[in-house]
């Protein structure tokens, strides 16, 4: 574009300086042509930057890491005549990575709409962004550029990778029976039996009877799971998305159902200095929470509690958090790492 500018000044130069030194008519028709064609295509450019634009489009609103992000970019020409040169500025932010900016030069459209197709990387988890910085629509001869109207941002969500989790690795059914309350009412008592697990022994009665006697707790139907990571923490985009990875990992495990126990799984998150909970019913539900997380879009309700109240001690002494080196904790015993 510049180089074709350049020549074009030292052809009006040159053009000039010969009609200085000569008077010859035909000489004059040519130094017209250069000057009058190049305004003509001006001119025709002007109504093209008003009946043109350039919108975005993806049909995905999330991709899973690792996936590539199809992105469409629609050039729309609603003139008569078709278009020669389109330049655009684009710019990809993603989480984790510096911003990219490219420029491309899209050649050839005629009327209607004519579409182009990007593929990007999908790396970390969070929101990425595409937006078209600059859009402009160039005359015939290359010479002269105007800003056309632009659709300026789509935004595509790019999930953690959830992946199975055996049933072994985490045993729900002392999970379950470290939910309840260890109140004497909420329990029952049993003769000790080969493969139960020595937490569940009730020591005192045992000293007292002689034999191994076994507390069998009241089994909750829900789990109230505190992610504990600060903001800073998402800066760090490797780290974050292993522990997405293996939140949304154990989420999945709870909202699709256990054989021998149900726990209906609500997640408790800290957001914008205040805490969020979120009840995780089902898959559906779950997709639904990490959307609106990482897109930072208002979802769930404000955590509430007595005067106070501080969600992060409470769940750090007495319920279920998971923190930031991926292990999920019950008070101060490790139930999953």
């Amino acid at each position: 574009m510049t180089g074709r500018r350049v020549c074009y000044l030292l052809l009006l130069a040159a053009g000039g300086y010969f009609m200085m030194l000569y008077d010859f008519q035909g000489l004059r028709f040519l130094f017209c042509c250069i000057v009058c064609i190049p305004i003509a295509c001006l001119l025709l450019l002007v109504p093209k930057a008003f009946l043109c634009r350039v919108e975005l489009e993806t049909a995905q609103d999330y991709v899973t890491r690792g996936e590539t992000v199809n992105i469409c970019m629609t050039i729309v020409n609603r003139g008569i005549v078709p278009l020669s040169r389109v330049f655009v500025t684009v710019c990809w932010s993603v989480p984790g990575e510096k911003e990219i900016r490219q420029k491309r030069l899209l050649c050839g459209f005629g009327r209607g709409c004519e579409k182009v197709t990007l593929e990007l990387d999908a790396l970390h988890c969070g929101r990425a962004e595409f937006r078209i910085m600059k859009a402009k629509v160039c005359d015939y001869l290359g010479l002269f550029l105007l800003p056309m109207k632009r659709e300026e941002a789509v935004e595509v969500c790019i999930v953690p990778v959830i992946t199975p989790i055996s049933e072994g690795v985490i045993d729900m059914s002392g999970l379950s029976k470290m939910m309840a309350e260890e109140r004497d009412q909420d329990m029952t008592v049993r003769d000790y039996q080969p493969g139960d697990r020595l937490h569940m022994v009730y020591w005192k009665l045992s000293a007292k009877a002689g034999e191994l006697q076994v507390r069998e707790f009241e089994q909750k139907d829900s789990l109230t799971i505190f992610l504990n990571f600060s903001e800073d923490f998402r800066k760090r985009a490797e780290e974050w998305d292993r522990y997405l990875d293996r939140a949304c990992s154990f989420l999945s495990l709870l909202a699709e159902g256990n054989q021998a126990v149900r726990i209906m799984p609500e997640v408790v998150w800290r957001q914008e200095g205040r805490f969020w909970k979120y009840d995780v019913k089902d898959m559906e539900a779950l997709q639904t929470w990490i959307y609106f997380m990482l897109m930072h879009k208002g979802t769930g309700q404000v955590f509430a509690g007595e005067e106070n109240f501080s969600p992060e001690i409470f769940f750090m002494q007495n319920g279920c958090h998971m923190e930031e080196d991926c292990r999920l904790y019950f008070g101060e015993q490790c139930v999953y790492e």
